[in-house]
């Protein structure tokens, strides 16, 4: 016989093991009462079952909230420009980009060849994700080779760079775009999701499968510094009666 405690649990959505998560889950079962004359009571009958639950854990990114608005658009890596030249201190110049589309994503400038010796700025001209202009500049500090710095704006295309004051003897400055901006910008469907909670000591185990889960509810509060900012999520699951296994061992 194996007794858990919650260093033997393990929550997954669809795979990816949750860290720093907690996971509950019921299945409350409805009455169907009738009235009887002559009885002092209902007969009661088991009625409807039904899953809740909720998934709580670390606030570390925004992709379990992002569930409960929409399916997000995910950054991707493309070449913009294969390299520009260091304008030079006191100097500016503006540069075309060779391909404007920045796949709805954070930014990257890299040193090539050479290492960037004094700091300057490039000042990115662009598009949002809902087609308006939009603009960032990026400080550059000084940088080793194949040293990068990135932005922080999500661009849908990026049309031209103006660059001054900084200095790379003999190196090109390459723009790019980048993995890992993912974002909402519009409302929808909430997105479906399996999870797993399961508990395991040796070879025992108790293991949960929910498919077709979505969340019902997704927020995100601050506190005081002394507190760590967490997600609270609750859950239900689209079709029980196809959507639910229950598989234990005892080991």
């Amino acid at each position: 016989m194996a007794e858990y405690t919650g260093v033997h649990g393990i929550v997954e959505i669809d795979g990816v093991a949750i860290a720093v998560g907690e996971f509950s889950v019921k299945f409350p079962r409805g009455v169907a009462a009738f009235a009887r004359s002559g009885k002092y009571s209902d007969l009661k009958l088991p009625g409807k079952i039904d899953c809740t639950g909720s998934l709580k854990r670390m606030m570390i990114d925004g992709d379990l909230m992002q569930k409960v608005l929409n399916t997000a658009t995910a950054g991707s890596t493309a070449e913009l420009h294969a390299g520009i030249s260091p304008p030079g201190a006191a100097t500016n110049t503006i540069t075309d980009m060779t391909s404007e589309d920045a796949l709805s994503s954070l930014i990257k400038v890299t040193a090539l060849t050479a290492p960037i010796t004094a700091t300057g700025k490039i000042v990115l001209h662009g598009t949002d994700v809902n087609d308006d202009e939009q603009n960032e500049t990026i400080t550059i500090t000084t940088l080793d080779i194949d040293g990068t710095i990135t932005g922080t704006k999500v661009f849908k295309t990026l049309e031209f760079v103006t660059a001054s004051d900084y200095v790379q003897v003999g190196g090109l400055l390459k723009v790019g775009s980048i993995t890992g901006a993912a974002q909402v910008t519009t409302l929808g469907e909430a997105e479906y999701f399996t999870l797993k909670g399961k508990c395991s000591s040796g070879n025992s185990y108790i293991e949960v499968n929910l498919t077709d889960c979505w969340f019902t509810e997704g927020g995100l509060g601050f506190t005081d510094a002394d507190s760590i900012i967490e997600e609270t999520l609750p859950f239900v699951v689209k079709d029980l009666d196809t959507g639910t296994s229950i598989k234990w061992l005892t080991g």
